[in-house]
């Protein structure tokens, strides 16, 4: 996300909400990381911010427990230098409190496989402290397929 061309950062954003919609749970921990999406010096990528942003509120499961992580980034497009990405950002939230009033049922979990949740469980250790990095490296190995234990 901090690559100096802004195509590589682009497919970083892809990649990263394709992670988020197979796995809300990472969700907290890629915080951050939308939000420099949101704020990077490249017109063209905070418009796919813009973009990615609105399809994980309009389709990713328990999208209303997640909406005060992410709407906070929609508001600051509203107020961008560039005219296309505030008119992007207020049509994005017309549409997402339309599908809100309309009451439109939260979408069903994609099944995870239990190689890519030991992969975000184990990526997330490598950013916690000490003493919640052996809770998550059981937690890992669990969904993994372990016992808790070391495999």
């Amino acid at each position: 996300l901090s690559h100096q061309h802004s195509r590589v950062r682009s497919a970083a954003t892809e990649a990263l909400v394709s992670l988020i919609l197979r796995e809300p749970s990472v969700l907290p921990e890629m915080g951050n990381a939308l939000a420099i999406i949101a704020t990077d010096r490249a017109s063209t990528v905070r418009e796919q911010a813009v973009h990615s942003i609105t399809r994980l509120l309009a389709t990713m499961p328990q999208r209303k427990a997640h909406a005060a992580r992410l709407l906070p980034h929609l508001l600051c497009a509203l107020s961008d230098e560039v005219e296309q990405i505030r008119q992007l950002a207020n049509v994005s939230l017309t549409k997402l409190g339309d599908l809100a009033r309309a009451g439109a049922p939260e979408p069903t979990p994609m099944p995870v496989s239990p190689d890519l949740a030991a992969a975000a469980a184990a990526a997330s250790i490598e950013d916690s402290p000490m003493d919640e990095r052996q809770s998550r490296g059981d937690e890992a190995a669990a969904l993994a397929g372990g016992a808790g234990g070391p495999a």
